[in-house]
């Protein structure tokens, strides 16, 4: 299990890091915050970043709105 800092997550997956906070918002990435940072796991981070490509190139839209 690795966790990222929002920052590092962010170009792990070449995003700018208000991409990853709109994630967030969106609910689709859940934070947690250890010793001040906010962190994400990385395995969570790389299938949302997968799941959000795939429904770029499907031309699909989120089933539900936040």
């Amino acid at each position: 299990m690795t966790w990222l800092t929002m920052a590092d997550a962010a170009k792990r997956v070449r995003k700018d890091p208000r991409t990853l906070r709109r994630w967030v918002a969106e609910g689709d990435l859940t934070p947690t915050r250890v010793a001040g940072l906010v962190v994400v796991l990385e395995a969570d981070l790389l299938r949302v970043e997968r799941q959000r490509r795939e429904r770029m190139h499907s031309g699909q839209r989120r089933a539900d709105p936040p």
